[in-house]
């Protein structure tokens, strides 16, 4: 059936979807008789409130279930829990903001939004026009069928695709461990909407929704004196080798400290090799 959002009642015990509700009752029930005891750091109960009521349960909430039994709870509930979180990005609004347009007569919203599979040859479309050659469209494919890819947007407008940016995988290696890292690359829009700001709200909603995910360091080999507005830093990628190395080849922390420590050889996914 449809999955409804579960909420937090008064009584502190979850209500929604059926099973999930008898699950996670089970797996928080409230000791009233121990009002003060605080959920262990480690706790699944604290980690499972934390992640969807983004901050810590209130002292009076505890697991009064062995953390054996609370694992074996958190494991049955999690494809629920998965697809009502699915459920809940996809009823969320997708960002638009106006552009100068053309003609009056014209929409000015631009729409961005993941890309799908009915986008393909929009997007070849986008990153031939933008960059005058054939490797850019070829590399976005490339990242595609690799599997390389962890976020892909297109910027809509009047029915169509205007613009588009790729995040994918790389790693950053050191002499004892690697770091995942995403690469930004390409970023792209047609040069007959270029500088009306929708590269930039490509650039804003790809990393705010990287940093949602759970991503961590953002490299980019681009302008600079245009990705800085939006925190890269040559400075910050000073500690990274490659062989792009100078003022455009940058970096971002989507979380603060995130490259604290880290130094290394910044290793690309194999379709760059042909870019």
């Amino acid at each position: 059936g449809q999955l409804a959002p579960f909420v937090l009642q008064d009584d502190q015990s979850f209500v929604g979807h059926d099973e999930l509700r008898e699950s996670l009752n089970e797996m928080a029930a409230v000791r009233k008789d121990a009002p003060d005891a605080e959920p262990g750091e480690d706790s699944l109960i604290r980690q499972l409130w934390i992640k969807h009521w983004k901050k810590p349960p209130p002292p009076s909430v505890r697991p009064s279930i062995s953390e054996e039994e609370s694992r074996r709870i958190m494991e049955s509930v999690k494809p629920i829990m998965d697809a009502i979180q699915e459920q809940e990005q996809a009823a969320q609004p997708r960002p638009r903001f106006p552009v100068p347009a053309a003609s009056s007569a014209r929409s000015t919203e631009v729409t961005i939004r993941p890309e799908t599979d009915a986008d393909h040859d929009a997007i070849q479309h986008v990153n031939r026009e933008a960059f005058g050659q054939e490797a850019e469209a070829q590399l976005v494919d490339a990242l595609r069928d690799g599997g390389f890819v962890r976020l892909s947007l297109v910027a809509e407008l009047d029915g169509q695709v205007v613009g588009h940016i790729l995040f994918s995988d790389i790693q950053i290696v050191g002499e004892d461990d690697s770091v995942d890292a995403l690469a930004l690359a390409p970023m792209a829009v047609v040069p007959e909407h270029q500088r009306k700001g929708i590269g930039s709200e490509l650039v804003r909603t790809g990393l705010e929704q990287c940093r949602q995910a759970g991503h961590r360091i953002v490299i980019v080999l681009g302008h600079p004196n245009y990705y800085p507005r939006f925190g890269f830093s040559s400075e910050l990628a000073t500690p990274l080798q490659s062989q792009y190395a100078g003022e455009a080849f940058m970096a971002l922390e989507l979380a603060p400290g995130a490259l604290e420590g880290v130094g290394g050889e910044v290793k690309y996914s194999p379709p760059f090799e042909a870019v």
